[in-house]
């Protein structure tokens, strides 16, 4: 042999050696340290415990000198601290090992278990599987592992459905993906240890909110004084600037809209600011939104504006001079919020936060759209500087058109043209606004600009002088004492107060709690009930009318960086500075100003018509809402309409129930879900099997044709899906099973579980059985109340799935149950 083939072939042996050295199992990286210094040849057998035989007994290879590398003391210490099999290494590594002792042979298998008894509903849970444990060697030698032997599985395991299949054949199939437990409801009580209803009395419910102690006090005292919770932890250096900013922008808009507002209420201008400053620092001490701005709105200006005109069009008193007819406006409008406050409160006290509920999206945007139409009406005489008649009832606001239009041949050319300029500032001042809003740091005030250039030009050019635009009049300075009203015309203001009150509370829930959801707070509607409630009971004795949030300033407070509601706070204290020391500034103010800065600020609302297409789209019904609640507040006056709107919405929910959807279900193959057999094409119902599905709760209007469509679906399947007997019973009597899946069926009234039970008896009779999957607690508790269950049904009757009682029914069929 060649020295090149020598060398060749013990360069093939050590590789071999190599890669049988690959399987000790060795202890950490200093082993493997270790191991790179010893002996290729000695590597095999000082290895760990759990190496195999064969590299464990390898003998090195005759002939053939070769060095031994001395470990380091580090590997040394840890190959001597290694474990084999309980024993460790001699103290040289040179001398040889004897091999372990060959492993004791393993136990004989333990006899299988005995399958438990059936499962009873009072039967008690079995004891938990005890955990795998290891046992430890006594000795140095370690033994063999030894695993405890585990309780029988429970509940049993039942045959297993392939519903890809659909035949009783399958059951058989043990090879199936979807696999589940026939589980009735009464096992499942056992299995999930089914807590009992307590049932407590009213003494007892009322003894337990009654109950008083001092952190129960406490926290109820902080809750309805939400300042003294956030305020004493006010973040000054983060917060401060913001609000400081935000409030001087709100302010700004405050004073126009203000007085603005109180023209469509029907009062002097002074007395929408202070609405603009009483109510804002009641609701700093009570409100819970950090980011809705509260003050006059134009929505309930016009309906408390609409009230008074019908009030003092009765009143026949014909010598009484301005001023006196000024203040009996006043009056009416401070009784009309103070009932409106007291109704929000008492809301507050029954905890009717949800009242805001009723008023649907389609109804509010179609009720605001026509309130908008009546403002925009009311204001064309001042954009014309013309009076007219005041009317009231059925078609008032047409008639008030009419009257417009009958005399507008008697405009004043100085008031129009007031009125064309001022809109054309404002609206081209907006449409700034959206193109850079963007790029401002804040939206730049177009109100404040054109009140200001307006009472500039109206003090330099004589404008009610020379050429007769009305202006606002005298603005007496410092703040209004505190009146009672009288409260005599009580009765007839409760039908408005009531609406303003539902109104009111709506437009301020919709906007707080979609900031909320925005900004990560929680939004608590019985507590601003509260507050809005004394913010109105409290204004009305300071002759403030009907306040609510308003949509723009809201936006323009979140916008400028507003995070509290200290911003509120700073808006107050720059109208207070109006009302001490400024008001007299605004007495030239012309009113054309003001009545366009109202129906500039109204086309947020009509932006609204835009709704139309899509619900026509999306929702018919809906759009039908929206039609009437438009129509009724248009024909009808704004509360008369809004009650006439709200029933209308309510009857349409029961309009939908009245003719629930009803659907016959079968299985998509390859799954366990059920589904509508005439919406997917490839879903077949499972032989001998109705499963019967409603979307809708079951009270007397709906009952009949409920039961009438359940009578067809079953008389249907038993001609075209006929039960598939299983093997060895072809000739056994075929039956039908009834599935009624129950999951979005909320409740069932007096006359519905009576037709039940007389459709049980029918089953019965005709031997169809009648199975109940998916049903709600609340409605079982229905039915074991009228006594429908043990009497017709018992608690194995009723499954928490459609697939769980298809699984019990054929089991049934081929005996295994």
């Amino acid at each position: 042999m060649s020295l090149m083939e020598e060398k060749k072939a013990r360069e093939q042996h050590k590789g071999k050696k190599r890669k049988e050295g690959k399987n000790i199992h060795t202890a950490g990286p200093a082993r493997e340290a270790s191991s790179r210094l010893l002996s290729r040849e000695r590597l095999p057998h000082i290895g760990s415990s759990r190496t195999t035989a064969r590299s464990t007994h390898q003998r090195p290879p005759e002939g053939g000198n070769r060095k031994r590398a001395r470990p380091s003391l580090n590997a040394v210490f840890q190959d001597r601290m290694a474990p084999w099999e309980g024993s460790s290494h001699s103290d040289s590594f040179f001398t040889s090992i004897p091999p372990p002792p060959p492993p004791p042979p393993p136990p004989p298998p333990p006899p299988p278990p005995a399958p438990p008894p059936p499962i009873s509903s009072t039967d008690p849970l079995p004891p938990p599987p005890q955990p795998i444990r290891y046992t430890q060697p006594e000795s140095g030698r370690s033994a063999p592992v030894k695993r405890k032997i585990l309780p029988p599985r429970w509940p049993p395991k039942p045959p297993q459905f392939r519903m890809g299949d659909h035949s009783l054949h399958s059951l058989y199939d043990t090879t199936g993906p979807y696999q589940a437990f026939t589980v009735d409801e009464a096992q499942l009580d056992v299995l999930g240890q089914r807590r009992e209803k307590q049932c407590r009395s009213v003494w007892q419910k009322l003894k337990a909110e009654l109950r008083c102690s001092g952190p129960r006090v406490k926290s109820c005292f902080l809750s309805g004084v939400p300042l003294l919770s956030w305020l004493p932890h006010y973040p000054f250096k983060e917060n401060a600037f913001g609000d400081l900013i935000s409030g001087i922008s709100v302010g700004i808009m405050h004073l126009p809209q203000g007085m603005a507002n109180a023209l469509l209420a029907n009062v002097p201008p002074v007395f929408g600011l202070y609405a603009s400053f009483y109510p804002i620092l009641i609701y700093f001490i009570f409100g819970t939104s950090k980011h809705i701005s509260v003050g006059t709105f134009s929505i309930l200006a016009i309906m408390v504006g609409a009230v008074i005109n019908d009030v003092e069009f009765a009143d026949d008193r014909a010598e009484r001079n301005e001023n006196d007819a000024e203040m009996d406006r006043v009056t009416l409008a401070a009784q009309l919020t103070v009932l409106c406050g007291l109704i929000q409160i008492l809301l507050c006290v029954f905890r009717c936060g949800g009242v805001c509920r009723w008023l649907s999206r389609p109804l509010v945007s179609g009720y605001t759209t026509a309130a908008a139409v009546h403002v925009s009406v009311y204001q064309l005489p001042l954009l014309m500087g013309i009076s007219i008649h005041t009317h009231r009832g059925f078609l008032a606001m047409a008639w008030t058109f009419m009257d417009v239009l009958y005399r507008v041949t008697g405009a004043v050319p100085g008031t129009l043209v007031v009125s064309s300029v001022s809109m054309a500032i404002l609206a081209g001042g907006k449409m700034l606004n959206s193109r850079l809003k963007g790029r401002l740091p804040m939206p730049i005030p177009w109100e404040l600009l054109l009140v200001i250039l307006a009472i500039v030009l109206s003090e330099q050019l004589d404008l009610p002088g020379r050429y007769g635009v009305q202006t606002v009049g005298t603005i007496p300075t410092g703040l209004s004492a505190p009146v009672l009203p009288t409260l005599s015309l009580s009765k007839e203001l409760l039908l408005p107060s009531l609406a303003c009150a539902i109104v009111g509370f709506g437009l301020n829930a919709s906007l707080g709690t979609m900031y909320a959801l925005k900004h990560g707070y929680r939004f608590h509607s019985n507590q601003e009930l509260l507050a809005l409630g004394v913010c109105n009971a409290v204004g009305g004795l300071f002759q403030c009318f009907a306040v609510s949030c308003s949509m723009s300033r809201s936006m323009v407070q979140e916008s400028t960086g507003g995070k509290t509601q200290v911003s509120a706070l700073v808006s107050a204290l720059l109208i207070l500075a109006v009302l001490l020391k400024f008001g007299p500034l605004f007495e030239k103010l012309p009113k054309a100003v003001l009545a366009v800065i109202v129906l500039v600020n109204l086309q947020g609302i009509f932006a609204q018509i835009k709704d139309v297409p899509k619900l026509w789209d999306t929702d018919r019904l809906d759009l039908l809402v929206w039609s009437v609640s438009l129509l009724s507040a248009l024909l009808l006056n704004l509360d008369v309409g809004l009650g006439a709107a709200v029933v209308f919405s309510l009857f349409t929910v029961v309009f939908r129930t009245l003719r629930p959807r009803f659907a016959v279900l079968g299985v998509i193959p390859g799954s366990n879900c059920y589904r509508d057999v005439r919406v997917y094409l490839k879903v077949k119902q499972v032989p001998g099997v109705t499963v019967f599905s409603c979307s809708n709760p079951l009270y007397f209007a709906n009952t009949d044709l409920y039961f009438r469509s359940l009578r067809e679906a079953v008389k249907t399947g038993l001609k075209e899906n006929p039960t598939v007997n299983p093997p060895g019973q072809q000739g056994a009597v075929s039956q039908h099973c009834v599935i009624l899946e129950l999951s979005g069926m909320c409740f069932m009234d007096s006359t519905s579980i009576i037709m039940l039970r007389s459709v049980v008896e029918e089953f019965e009779a005709r031997q169809i059985s009648l199975f109940l999957a998916a049903c709600p607690d609340f409605l079982f508790s229905q039915m074991k109340d009228h006594g429908l269950v043990p009497e017709c049904f018992a608690r194995c009757c009723f499954f928490p799935s459609v697939h769980h009682a298809v699984q019990h029914w054929q089991q049934v069929q081929t005996g295994t149950c």
